[in-house]
């Protein structure tokens, strides 16, 4: 990994210790698109668009906790597709590993305030590894 990526990943946890600490999934993907990736979650790549993880959070904070829409923040990085999903777990079901693996490899790290935590490895579109802690 390069240190650039890393760094990334430093600066998001101290801007949003918060939100990282209560509940999320990170979905890695590598071998399909983006509107492949946007479609394994159940969405449609026409009807997105573009916010930063501030931009989002500002928008989602009108709603109660248990009410909030589902929602997937998607970077490239590396030469992956990286998923976001802020107090979600799409990322962490068997079908949309599935689909986000199907052009190659589909990793997913899922945990909640609740301590149900999942990770997720498949490749071309088989589940591979998948254990809870």
């Amino acid at each position: 990994m390069t240190d650039d990526v890393i760094a990334h990943y430093q600066q998001l946890l101290q801007r949003y210790p918060a939100t990282l600490e209560q509940a999320m999934c990170v979905t890695y993907s590598q071998g399909i698109d983006e509107d492949a990736f946007i479609r394994a979650f159940g969405g449609d790549p026409a009807a997105t668009e573009t916010r930063t993880l501030a931009e989002l959070g500002q928008e989602l904070s009108v709603y109660r906790y248990d009410q909030v829409p589902s929602t997937l923040l998607v970077a490239s990085v590396g030469g992956w597709l990286v998923g976001i999903e802020d107090n979600g777990f799409q990322g962490s079901r068997p079908e949309v590993m599935r689909g986000a693996s199907a052009g190659g490899t589909a990793v997913s790290v899922f945990w909640n305030v609740n301590g149900v935590n999942k990770f997720t490895y498949s490749v071309a579109g088989r589940l591979t590894v998948r254990f809870f802690l």
